[in-house]
């Protein structure tokens, strides 16, 4: 096969976010029988034909890089050299109707692969994200979850939704009812996170690629953590093009430096107990009804946390 042909992904990973999906595309661009689009997170199949109508805090300068057309998103697997997969990690589409009638409408033969991650703690982890990011000017959580209606009332962008995408029945159902199960490979997280090896055998049988290949890049994670001061933090971020324009070693030293500092900075902070708490309740429903969808055994996502 021609390198220059261009092709149509045979395999997506959809989501969820903040849910191992960074890692995953890592591993599975290794495979030597796996081509993975060189842009992760393209989100073609949610927005074909121009970008959201966002209105939240940056959101108009975010969505300018989305891909939203269709040659566009197609020059993605130019690269290609003949491998049995091709494919292409979005998280959003998990949370995405549109998304999943747009893959059924380009290619309904495509296999493809969710991670669910306890939905607390996912909607903890993508708010951590985005304060580390510095976009998120709410430093409590509950505060933000509280804010969550009225931002969407304003149009602010799906980013911004910490609760709602972790309401993952639905977004199945969207699936499960345009393509077949045997199409459709549901993970957990916590396997993933502490069964690696196994759960990326699943994968590459899934894929009916080489299921006995490991990849080098096992341990990549893409956590969130966030500054301890972050008057520090944008301190330190301010001398980012300078370091990155000095040439050569010195350079090279001088960068290094500078993360070594700024990580220095960071920490994780922990969920209170009674806000988990508080929040598993809202789940409460939806983690049964997934429970049966993707027949699992969910019953550690329904244990509270003790109240010490």
């Amino acid at each position: 096969m021609s390198s220059t042909q261009v092709v149509w992904p045979n395999f997506l990973v959809i989501g969820a976010a903040k849910a191992g999906t960074t890692a995953l595309h890592s591993m599975l661009s290794e495979h030597p029988d796996i081509f993975m689009s060189p842009v992760k997170e393209p989100k073609f199949f949610c927005f074909e034909g121009g970008p959201p109508d966002w209105r939240g805090p940056g959101d108009q300068d975010r969505v300018k890089g989305y891909i939203t057309d269709r040659d566009q998103y197609l020059e993605l697997f130019r690269g290609h050299a003949g491998e049995a997969r091709i494919g292409e990690s979005t998280p959003w589409y998990l949370y995405s109707e549109q998304a999943a009638d747009r893959i059924k409408c380009y290619i309904p033969e495509a296999r493809l692969i969710a991670i669910l991650r306890h939905p607390v703690e996912r909607a903890f982890s993508q708010y951590l994200h985005r304060v580390r990011d510095g976009v998120e000017f709410l430093t409590d959580f509950a505060e933000a979850v509280r804010s969550e209606p009225e931002r969407r009332d304003k149009q602010w962008g799906w980013p911004w939704r910490y609760l709602e995408r972790g309401f993952y029945a639905q977004q199945l159902k969207w699936y499960f009812k345009r393509f077949p199960k045997e199409q459709i490979l549901i993970l957990l997280y916590e396997d993933f996170v502490s069964q690696r090896d196994a759960t990326l055998r699943q994968i590459f049988e899934f894929l009916k690629v080489d299921p006995n290949f490991r990849p080098s890049t096992t341990n990549r994670k893409n956590e969130s953590l966030i500054p301890k001061n972050l008057l520090v933090h944008r301190t330190l971020s301010r001398f980012d093009p300078i370091a990155k324009a000095i040439p050569g070693p010195l350079g090279k030293a001088a960068n290094k430096s500078l993360s070594h500092l700024k990580r220095k900075n960071l920490h994780k902070p922990k969920l209170n107990d009674h806000l988990f708490n508080d929040l598993l309740e809202s789940y409460r429903t939806d983690i049964l009804e997934t429970e049966s969808l993707i027949e699992r055994d969910l019953s550690e996502w329904l244990k509270p946390r003790s109240r010490i």
